[in-house]
């Protein structure tokens, strides 16, 4: 097997992935579990991720994957934004921090 490409993928496109697979044919095990792991934890819809990914890009700070890390774990927590942007070397002011606890609430 080869890998072809390497891109971060929300909750709401792994849901949407795994239940058309499904339709497709069965599951193996592996891939069953994580469909109903991202089912329990998944808080937005795959349309809501959209728009809520193409809010936070418009920052300017955030790359994609900083940006699907929040939109996944939906942080309240000014310290939690914080910790998951710095990981990927991202320093937020207090304002934008507001301002994405703000998009992250619709």
């Amino acid at each position: 097997m080869q890998v072809i490409e390497i891109k971060p993928v929300s909750f709401s496109k792994v849901t949407a992935i795994l239940e058309q697979r499904a339709k497709d044919g069965e599951l193996g095990y592996e891939q069953q579990q994580a469909l109903d792991y991202v089912k329990i934890v998944s808080k937005f819809s795959e349309s809501e991720t959209t728009k809520i990914l193409n809010a936070l890009l418009k920052i300017g700070k955030l790359n994609e994957s900083v940006a699907i890390k929040l939109i996944d774990i939906a942080p309240k927590n000014t310290n939690t934004i914080k910790a998951i942007a710095l990981k990927d070397k991202v320093e937020l002011s207090d304002e934008e921090i507001s301002e994405i606890q703000k998009i992250l609430q619709k």
